[in-house]
């Protein structure tokens, strides 16, 4: 079977990193190519994926699609048997394509609904939602929605154990500095506290950067470290690692992880977190709710600094509750060889019909 993903994305993040460790494994029995450029493409090549130099820009005026006649582009997607668009504006350049198409939906911000749900439709085979709430929001017919969560590469590699000492504690964030990753949040939660807790050595690692040169990414990072800053003292410090291709051994390092999003479609991190045996803290909204468990986690009310710093001080308090056993075993349930043996039923089953 020959499979041609498309992204129109330049950066790593959590969806391109799913992609290319999506495509890595299918590549094991089936032919597959990523048009794709930027990062995205040099780390395909790092793994003998094969790539396309590919690009696009925002294809959408609300609901109506702005089409591209690309001759080039719909002669070398003939030579495929599914075509996989991974990102909602390359679906307007598969217009009058002859073959089965399929787009993963990643978020309410590709507006899956209404309109634009209509339209979109009349051009694809299949869509898939990346969680359960990905897939509430999505008004396409039943036998056309599917639901496929994201998968991990889990690390084989020997886990540290948790080293809990009550009065001092490690956590790590990773994520893109933007503003709905919620890292303002998580700093002022720790403020809170560190104050509620006397005794309390607290040391927050914050991983990853701003992608790209967004203004606005760029001023919300420098809002975060500035109000870090502020608030740094003896028993609370804060460490900006920046971006890193492997995070095992900050998570590995941490005591449990913090997702301090203002919203996540699914969390990459999580599982990740989960993986390497650490208790996750995340938002109740969006896809966190189909990965954490009270096994494994804790909730607490998205935005809101002050149910952050109960909800970490009831999971450093419950510490002995949250085994690295019971970590790992949940994170089995996101493996990336999951998440490929469902995509290639998916692709079957199309071409089947």
């Amino acid at each position: 079977m020959k499979i041609a993903f498309l992204t129109e994305y330049t950066e790593m993040g959590g969806g391109e990193s799913n992609l290319i460790n999506l495509a890595q494994e299918l590549n094991k029995t089936e032919d597959v190519t990523i048009f794709c450029s930027g990062k995205v493409k040099e780390e395909a090549q790092k793994i003998d994926i094969k790539t396309i130099d590919f690009t696009s820009s925002k294809r959408w005026v609300k609901f109506f699609p702005l089409i591209g006649i690309n001759s080039r582009l719909k002669d070398l997607l003939g030579e495929f048997d599914i075509v996989h668009a991974y990102s909602v504006n390359v679906l307007p350049l598969l217009i009058g394509l002859d073959r089965k198409i399929v787009w993963t939906t990643h978020g309410y911000w590709e507006k899956p609904f209404g309109l634009r749900a209509r339209v979109i439709n009349l051009l694809v085979d299949k869509v898939i939602a990346v969680s359960t709430d990905v897939e509430k929001i999505c008004e396409f017919p039943n036998n056309k929605l599917t639901k496929i969560f994201l998968g991990v590469k889990l690390n084989n590699s020997k886990v540290t154990p948790n080293q809990w000492k009550h009065n001092i504690i490690r956590i790590v964030s990773i994520g893109r500095f933007q503003k709905i990753k919620g890292q303002d949040i998580l700093v002022k939660a720790a403020k809170i506290l560190t104050e509620k807790n006397p005794n309390l050595e607290l040391k927050i690692i914050f991983v990853g950067d701003v992608n790209g040169n967004n203004p606005e990414n760029i001023q919300f990072k420098e809002l975060v470290v500035n109000l870090a800053k502020i608030y740094e003292n003896n028993r609370l410090q804060f460490e900006f690692a920046g971006f890193k291709n492997d995070v095992s051994n900050y998570i590995d390092a941490a005591n449990f992880i913090v997702i301090p999003s203002r919203y996540e479609s699914f969390s990459m991190v999580a599982i990740e977190g989960l993986s390497r045996g650490r208790p996750i803290l995340a938002p109740n909204i969006g896809g966190p709710i189909d990965i954490v468990t009270k096994e494994v986690g804790f909730f607490y009310a998205v935005g809101e600094a002050l149910a952050m710093a109960e909800a970490m001080n009831c999971l450093i308090n419950n510490c002995n509750k949250y085994s690295d056993k019971n970590c790992i075993e949940r994170a089995k349930l996101f493996s990336i060889e999951k998440q490929c043996d469902a995509h290639i039923d998916v692709y079957q089953e199309l071409l089947s019909d």
